[in-house]
């Protein structure tokens, strides 16, 4: 930008930056994923100065992260905020991500809010065998094993679970 005057002329380049935005949350919208997962938010812009990184231990951000679960939030980055469950997240849980309004860039400006979905691994059938053989037919007698992806609680999945007989002749 030019500055012209009968006395003096001034020259200056500057550049333009978008307002702050979520860039990216991990894990990715709409996925399924381990319940051992941290959850991350990156951002365009710097949000905390460099010098404070490890200084941000009780930090308490405009973020809230449902189904509620314990844990505590770092800065890892200028850009980036992670949330690190303090044992994991819920199995088969639909988690939501809000950056909520009131969060702001180390330079002030005003970050949009922000909602973000995905999922912990759902409760998955994995195999069943007796404990005569490993085969699909069974006697009366015999006892059968059923194992899933994760442990389950069978008083409010027993309503759920039949056991019919397929006759082959």
């Amino acid at each position: 930008v030019p500055l012209n005057t009968q006395e003096i002329k001034i020259e200056k380049m500057f550049s333009v930056d978008n307002d702050p935005s979520v860039l990216a949350v991990f894990p990715k919208q709409e996925t399924e994923v381990s319940e051992y997962s941290s959850i991350t938010i990156m951002f365009s812009r710097p949000m905390v100065a460099l010098s404070t990184l490890g200084e941000n231990a009780d930090i308490t951000p405009p973020v809230e992260i449902n189904p509620k679960t314990e844990g505590r939030f770092k800065w890892i980055t200028t850009r980036t905020l992670q949330f690190i469950p303090s044992a994991r997240l819920l199995r088969s849980s639909s988690y939501s991500v809000n950056v909520k309004e009131g969060f702001r860039s180390l330079d002030g400006v005003p970050v949009p809010a922000f909602a973000h979905t995905f999922t912990t691994r759902a409760l998955n059938y994995q195999s069943f065998y007796s404990d005569s053989a490993q085969t699909l037919s069974l006697t009366h007698d015999q006892p059968l094993r059923v194992y899933f992806n994760q442990p389950f609680d069978l008083d409010k999945t027993r309503s759920l679970i039949t056991l019919s007989s397929a006759r082959v002749t």
